[in-house]
């Protein structure tokens, strides 16, 4: 019975933070194909001894290593080389910058930190097309101007009922 009680205390220690970790939130980011996005850790600034990676995709790929302590800051691409020359980061917060995204780097992004306090971080970055976008204001603009005349044609039925035999229309006081 004890046992039982002891795993319970310490799942909700974890749960709650007592331990001195955060739990992982999720944050969905997008971002139109071609801008760059930055993905930003909840830090203000590196303290000597925190380590930060962020790894990418399902199979949480390394792409960034951070090692404040001996001043270490290293980017890797994945194997496809999607993310050549694409990665900045910031060396006083450890923020993770994506320049010319493209559908290629959707997906999750997930970033570590390792020091005073154990933090982690996970982004859903979804890229839209710039063309998609026009295509969604279009069809908004399109609608909102049927939607005004189909209330003009109905404004001007409501005021015409009375018509003679040549089809002139007899407004109502």
């Amino acid at each position: 019975m004890f046992d039982i009680f002891a795993l319970f205390c310490l799942c909700w220690c974890c749960q709650i933070g007592v331990f001195g970790a955060e739990t992982n939130e999720i944050q969905s980011v997008s971002v139109m194909e071609g801008d760059s996005v930055t993905l930003k850790t909840n830090v203000t600034e590196l303290h000597g001894d925190d380590d930060i990676t962020w790894k990418y995709g399902a199979e949480k790929s390394l792409i960034v290593k951070i090692s404040n302590e001996k001043q270490n800051f290293s980017t890797y691409d994945v194997p496809d080389e999607r993310f050549r020359d694409r990665l900045k980061v910031d060396h006083q917060t450890g923020s993770l910058t994506i320049t010319n995204i493209t559908n290629q780097h959707a997906g999750l992004y997930e970033q570590q930190r390792r020091g005073a306090k154990l933090s982690s971080k996970t982004f859903n970055v979804s890229v839209y097309e710039s063309d998609s976008l026009t295509v969604l204001i279009s069809f908004a603009v399109a609608e909102s101007l049927l939607i005004v005349a189909g209330f003009g044609i109905f404004c001007i039925c409501w005021k015409c009922r009375k018509t003679d035999q040549d089809g002139k229309c007899y407004l109502h006081s």
